[in-house]
């Protein structure tokens, strides 16, 4: 994961913060203090009254000490926008382990916040959105989102897509949404369409020489679909318990007329490969000696940390929580669905989005590339080069499988996990399919 750019600073002022908030507690007279991302950290912020008991309360953006003799209807107001709640008094110890761990915490301290962008003044004569900038440099964004999910086939179909003619090839996974236009030097509109200038190119020779243009370029970043877990940073977030705007309100504000195509897999067997693909990759003892056994270790550990956040959150609030993903180890909450197709279909309309299940693009693939190409309004190919593209070597195919198939104990215990968000899942697109045969609750 990357480093924060901006935490090492705030670090220098970290002494000084541990040491007020003993002043504080000593003295028991002050109703908060809060650090604002925006300011130095030796600058405190007083709020003057008479209480008895310190409380340290996490909000996404900074933390807050609170009093708790205070007016119930003082408190809900406090507590409105509140993500979670030390309930114990603190020690000057655990104040500096909780801040420091904030600081340390990505997912939790933005630097900035992250604005929408666009839409920007698209010229009629494109298909593809593009428009000039102040020195008439043509920029272009994607027609079409390839958003997820990670380990569904997404790498082999987007490159079966951009086979079509009329489809320029961009490469894959720009990370753009979900990642680096949260950090410095990569959150403006010119380092995304940077990603897209040999697209952009074919797209200027068509307008010099037919006068307007009908190539498409679009972004296969499967993370997209469920990853926005820098949303305390986004604009409009500040101070929200769970995001009001996630990757799709982004996406949609710039592009509103975005084709999106998402395509999903049984939530099991997805993670597992999830899980084999990252073997000998990350530090961690489980993915240095993978096995099946490591794997459950893995799961139980994580439904564990997401059993204990829906006892306190919604499900939403947890698939979108950063520190507990960090936690885990594990992509489990990728797989709840239901989740973040629900803030898909809450800003496009549902012509604009195309779903496929994995089970099916295998067993058809000539039949989904021709409802795909025909969804992206390009022109149909003849079935003989459909069948040719269909037959193009797989791409980004699993790994590792020799160390042995899922146990079947995991199996079970993640299928008691993904069962009520495929129930969900099936309920909002009105298929039976996409329960993927799961028999709990």
């Amino acid at each position: 994961m990357a480093t924060n750019p901006v935490r090492k600073y705030c670090l220098l002022g970290f002494s000084t913060v541990a040491m007020f908030a003993l002043f504080l507690i000593s003295n028991k007279q002050m109703t908060t203090f809060s650090i604002d991302s925006k300011q130095s950290w030796n600058e405190i912020f007083l709020d003057q009254k008479q209480y008895s008991t310190v409380h340290l309360v996490f909000r996404r953006d900074l933390p807050v000490l609170y009093l708790t003799d205070v007016e119930e209807s003082d408190r809900e107001k406090i507590l409105a926008n509140v993500t979670s709640i030390r309930k114990r008094p603190f020690t000057a110890k655990s104040l500096s382990r909780m801040l420091r761990n904030m600081i340390r915490d990505d997912y939790r301290f933005c630097y900035r916040e992250t604005p929408f962008v666009g839409p920007f003044e698209y010229i009629a004569n494109s298909k593809n959105p593009c428009w000039y900038s102040k020195n008439d440099t043509l920029k272009c964004i994607p027609y079409f989102y390839l958003a997820g999910f990670s380990k569904s086939g997404t790498s082999d179909l987007f490159d079966r897509i951009t086979a079509h003619p009329r489809i320029a090839k961009t490469g894959k996974e720009k990370h753009w949404f979900d990642y680096t236009r949260n950090f410095h030097n990569a959150d403006t509109i010119d380092f995304y369409t940077s990603k897209f200038v040999k697209g952009t190119q074919r797209i200027e020779k068509e307008i010099e020489l037919n006068r307007e243009n009908n190539l498409i370029v679009g972004d296969e970043t499967p993370c997209y679909a469920w990853s926005s877990l820098y949303w305390p940073c986004y604009e409009g977030n500040r101070a929200l318990s769970e995001p009001k705007y996630t990757n799709p309100d982004v996406i949609h504000r710039l592009n509103p007329k975005a084709r999106i195509i998402i395509m999903m897999r049984d939530p099991v067997a997805r993670l597992y490969s999830r899980y084999l693909t990252w073997t000998k990759k990350l530090s961690f003892a489980e993915y240095r000696n993978p096995s099946p056994e490591a794997f459950h270790t893995l799961c139980v550990r994580a439904v564990e940390l997401y059993k204990k956040c829906f006892d306190d959150w919604s499900y939403r609030h947890c698939a979108y929580n950063g520190t507990i993903y960090t936690k885990v180890r594990l992509r489990l909450q990728e797989g709840m669905y239901s989740i973040f197709l629900r803030d898909w279909f809450k800003v496009f309309p549902r012509k604009q989005i195309f779903i496929i299940k994995f089970e099916d693009y295998i067993k058809d693939v000539p039949f989904y590339l021709q409802k795909i190409y025909n969804f992206l309004d390009v022109p149909p190919l003849v079935d003989s080069e459909v069948l040719r593209i269909s037959k193009l070597k797989a791409r980004n195919v699993g790994v590792h499988y020799d160390i042995g198939p899922i146990k079947n104990e995991t199996k079970i215990l993640l299928q008691w996990f993904y069962s009520p968000f495929n129930k969900d899942l099936e309920n909002i697109l009105n298929d039976t399919s996409f329960t993927w045969d799961y028999h709990f609750r």
